[in-house]
């Protein structure tokens, strides 16, 4: 890829990735439907034990159904944007489960203070 070529593919994705977080931030509800569809699917895709990409391609689908957010159906259509929104989907609900205590481990609640940005657990006794 020439120098010039390559800075024109960085500019298309740039915009896309802006023109992507504006629809984001003007409707929050497309992260929280993206991420219960996300947790849902690859929850269903690793106990039929289905390949990641098509698991990627059904969570994008479903996406696109549920949301102002269209991905294409077919994944070799997938823009630059969408291979990461779908990548970043995954990442997400991946360090979620992985974060997640297991049960026992703790007796108290988890808490996140918003006003001080601090976050801890209260009444936390380990077993």
């Amino acid at each position: 890829m020439s120098n010039a070529s390559g800075e024109m593919h960085k500019t298309r994705i740039i915009s896309e990735l802006k023109g992507f977080i504006r629809k984001l931030l003007q409707d929050p509800k497309i992260l929280e439907q993206s991420l219960i569809v996300a947790r849902a699917r690859l929850k269903e895709g690793a106990e039929q034990g289905k390949n990641e990409q098509a698991v990627l391609a059904i969570i994008a689908n479903e996406i696109s159904d549920t949301t102002s957010i269209h991905i294409p159906e077919d994944p070799a259509e997938h823009s630059d944007a969408d291979k990461l929104f779908l990548e970043l989907l995954k990442d997400v609900v991946e360090e979620e489960e992985s974060s997640e205590p297991i049960e026992g481990d703790y007796d108290g609640e988890y808490s996140l203070n918003a006003s001080e940005s601090t976050f801890g657990w209260s009444g936390a006794k380990i077993v």
